[in-house]
């Protein structure tokens, strides 16, 4: 079954738990493109996704636990951030639509430097 790495994520039958902000930090951790398809992931990148959901998580876990205010979650480094500077590399993080939710990318980090292109609007112009 071959998914976009995001709707992978995402997915409850695939990875149970893990919703839309938090694919975001995984996919960013990894740094693997939410577009990538799951089967053309190599070898590096699966030991590479898997570390980063345990990872991810691990500190997910921790940050709400140590927060007066968990709903908020200030502590994420990219989801909610579009135009911010990414912490790791200080490129802007861009927002697209993929499969109705927002996602939050680092086009430098994750990309090779390509900005991917927002579908929110391209049902209108078929």
């Amino acid at each position: 079954d071959s998914k976009q790495l995001k709707s992978f994520l995402c997915s409850q039958s695939k990875v149970s738990g893990i919703g839309n902000a938090y694919a975001d930090e995984i996919l960013w951790h990894a740094k693997l493109s939410p577009f990538k398809l799951s089967i053309n992931l190599n070898d590096t990148e699966i030991e590479r996704l898997h570390c980063s959901v345990v990872d991810v998580l691990r500190w997910a876990i921790e940050q709400v636990g140590a927060s007066k205010h968990p709903e908020k979650r200030d502590f994420l480094n990219i989801h909610g951030k579009k135009g911010r500077s990414c912490p790791r590399c200080g490129e802007n993080i861009q927002l697209v639509s993929l499969a109705r939710r927002d996602t939050y990318y680092c086009p430098k980090c994750q990309t090779g430097g390509k900005k991917l292109k927002d579908r929110r609007m391209s049902k209108f112009y078929r």
